[in-house]
Order: C-alpha cells, then structure tokens, then sequence
C-alpha cells in the first residue's frame, strides 16, 4: 500500500513522465539544479529528505530517501557527494521526451496491419505499446501508421517477438477521403495539444517568478503527448515551436 502511495504521489507529481522514486531524485537533482550547484558535502540526506518529501505531499522518511540515494549510487546516476553523474543525465535523456523541430514530409504514410490470435494477446499489447513509443497513431483497433519509416525498428520488435505470421506492412501515399493534415489531427489530437501549448505560453509568459520545477513538468507533460510530426501535417497555428523557445528560455 505505500509503495502505491508514493507511486500515485509520484505520477500525479510528474504528470507521469516519472514512475518510481529513483526517476524522481533525478528529476529533482536536474530540475532544481539543487545537487548540481550546491557546493560538495552541504547538501545533506536530511534536507534531501524534506525536499522530495513536500514535492510529493509525503511524510519524510529519512530511510526511504537513503535505500533511492542507495541504489541511484549503484547503478552510477549520482555521486558520493550526492552530483548527477554522466550515467545519471543519460538516465534522463531517456526519460525525458526531447524536441525536435518539425522536418518536412515524404508524402508517405507508413502502416502496420495485424491480427494477432487472443492466445498471444500478451504479445499484441506488447507491439501496441512498442507502436506507440515509436510514434505510431491507431487509425483502427488494429492498424496503426505513421509519417515516418519505421518500419525497420517494427520488423526488429516483429523478428523478437516471433509475430511475422501476423502483421503486414504497408506504406501508401493516401488514405481515406480525407486531407493528411486533416487525418493527423484526428489521430493524433493535434487540436488538444496545441490547445496545451497555446496554455502553456499563456501561463509562462505572464510570470514574474518562475517555478522551475513546473515549468519543466508542465512543458514536458505535453511534449510527451506531442507525436512532433513533420511540418505538413501540423495546423497552421500550431505553437509547439514557440512553447519550446519559450520554455528554452526560462529554463
């Protein structure tokens, strides 16, 4: 029960882009920049401890603190003296979503066709949640595609898993009536998330003190949504672009 308690307390927190405790101590050290600019040896486990304890509405728990300090020191994400180590910023690399600015088109959309038995349902969600981290969008319950060629990183996922009897690949310059840039913003919810950013610039534009942690959370959270397509497929007035010079810039 509390190593739900503090999940919860860590994906509320987060907005999800965190999932357990030893994510979180990075975030914190990099976000607040706590650990990287405080001299050697004054940043203590206790204040460590208070910290992360009211960033996520917890009770402090010194021991808990020390087993996540612990172990980020084993797998090498942090020093003795409590700095973000090498290891500990490519850890984040790989957490946190990274932008990209917006390329042109091909004028192709990939597809990724399959009808998986319920034997191997495991193995199905599997490639959707392989789909989805490389950007794919549902078009139907099992069709997926995208504006970029993937497909090479598909049939890798599809060669380990043994799904070759299942899925088909495909890749066309039209689908459907409708216009491309009118499909993607249906698949994808591009109206909500430039919704997200034009909030986002609002909001951030207008503070005289910025909080860094939320800035960071806030900006992060909708990156994390945003499937950053190629320039032609994005509404006209999408502000991605300008959300992220924008938070380059406060940060």
């Amino acid at each position: 029960m509390r190593n739900k308690k503090i999940r919860q307390a860590i994906l509320k927190t987060t907005k999800g882009i965190a999932s357990h405790l030893g994510e979180f101590l990075l975030m914190e050290a990099q976000v607040l920049e706590t650990i990287l600019t405080t001299p050697a040896g004054s940043m203590t486990m206790s204040n460590l401890d208070r910290r992360i304890s009211q960033r996520l509405g917890l009770s402090p728990n010194f021991r808990r603190t020390q087993n996540v300090v612990s172990q980020a020191k084993k797998k090498g994400w942090i020093s003795n003296d409590l700095k973000l180590t090498k290891q500990g910023e490519k850890r984040l690399k790989e957490i946190f979503p990274s932008y990209q600015k917006p390329k042109k088109w091909n004028g192709k959309w990939y597809l990724v066709i399959f009808d998986i038995p319920e034997k191997l349902k495991y193995k199905r969600d599997l490639l959707r949640q392989k789909l989805k981290q490389l950007g794919f969008g549902q078009l139907q319950q099992s069709v997926w595609i995208s504006p970029r060629n993937y497909l090479l990183n598909v049939a890798k996922i599809i060669e380990t898993y043994n799904l070759g009897d299942y899925v088909i690949f495909s890749m066309t310059e039209k689908i459907g009536l409708e216009r491309s840039q009118d499909l993607a913003d249906r698949i994808w919810k591009l109206y909500r998330i430039n919704q997200e950013y034009k909030e986002f610039i609002e909001k951030y534009s207008s503070l005289e003190k910025i909080p860094k942690f939320e800035l960071k959370i806030d900006f992060l959270s909708i990156l994390k949504k945003d499937p950053q397509l190629p320039s032609d497929l994005l509404p006209s007035d999408w502000e991605g672009e300008t959300a992220f010079n924008l938070y380059q810039k406060l940060t």
